[in-house]
């Protein structure tokens, strides 16, 4: 990507305007699904699936923090403790 005789000012111009092509590419894309119903159908069906199975997980997630698991750690055997 960057030859030898680039400079650093001309490496960052030139990663900054790929990185501005691709974000025009990323809404562009991103416009063209919002205005799909099929495409959007789909997208919330998966949305609504993976909400589910993160409510799944924060619930797990609270629940060990509710009974003090997952947040101690055991002793080791024979480790004798300190007053």
């Amino acid at each position: 990507m960057c030859g030898p005789s680039m400079t650093s000012a001309e490496s960052k111009k030139r990663d900054a305007d790929y990185r501005a092509e691709e974000d025009l590419r990323t809404i562009t894309r991103a416009e063209e699904v919002r205005t799909d119903q099929t495409r959007m159908a789909g997208v919330v069906k998966i949305q609504r699936k993976q909400l589910s199975a993160l409510q799944r997980v924060g619930k797990a997630i609270a629940q060990q923090s509710v009974n003090g698991t997952g947040t101690t750690r055991r002793r080791r055997r024979g480790v004798s403790q300190r007053a």
